[in-house]
């Protein structure tokens, strides 16, 4: 193993323990599966630092990175609906975000991450973790839970909406690049019929 190959290797791992979590919290061990959440949302922290550091950026790697922060967002989200049914406004968000990077991935666009992306990775990551606990734990409905979980969410879909609204930016711009391109090359005098 490579060391430019250790990034996408963390990212594997989010994606083989994200469905674990919901699953182990539901069998009752909510410490195992609040330290899988932790190191889970961890990874995708630590995959891009490495991958920076060590120039070991790829496109696999980043659409590797894209699939793994869906599915843990997918997971968390749909088991916090339990608790807080107004989750589903970021999952419907996380979807539209998960359309566009899809379609850009298919036409081999080049979207570059935001920090408002990992701004809301951030954010997404704290009110599910919290959700989760909430749901597991049973925890009474307070005004300040009510609140935080309230704030949290959305703080999130505003971040969401951002978000999308880069991607969806960024998308078009390839879209036009490319069309550029297109009509360069086929603009090109044709000097072979001198």
């Amino acid at each position: 193993m490579q060391r430019k190959d250790i990034p996408n290797y963390i990212t594997g791992a989010r994606i083989i323990l994200s469905p674990l979590i919901v699953p182990v919290m539901w069998m009752g061990a909510i410490e195992v599966g609040s330290i899988l959440f932790i190191i889970t949302a961890l990874t995708d922290f630590i995959d891009g630092k490495l991958a920076r550091k060590w120039n070991a950026w790829s496109i696999e790697g980043k659409y590797l990175d894209t699939i793994a922060d869906k599915e843990f967002a997918f997971l968390t989200l749909l088991a916090g609906i339990t608790y807080t049914p107004v989750l589903i406004i970021p999952l419907l968000l996380e979807s539209a975000i998960a359309t566009v990077s899809t379609l850009s991935f298919i036409k081999k666009y080049k979207i570059e991450s935001a920090i408002i992306g990992k701004v809301k990775t951030g954010f997404l990551s704290v009110t599910t973790g919290l959700t989760l606990l909430a749901t597991f734990l049973s925890l009474q409905s307070t005004s300040l839970l009510e609140f935080l979980i309230f704030f949290l969410t959305g703080t999130t879909v505003l971040l969401e909406l951002g978000t999308l609204e880069t991607y969806i930016k960024h998308y078009y711009m390839e879209k036009q690049k490319r069309k550029q391109q297109e009509m360069t090359v086929t603009k090109q005098p044709n000097h072979l019929s001198d």
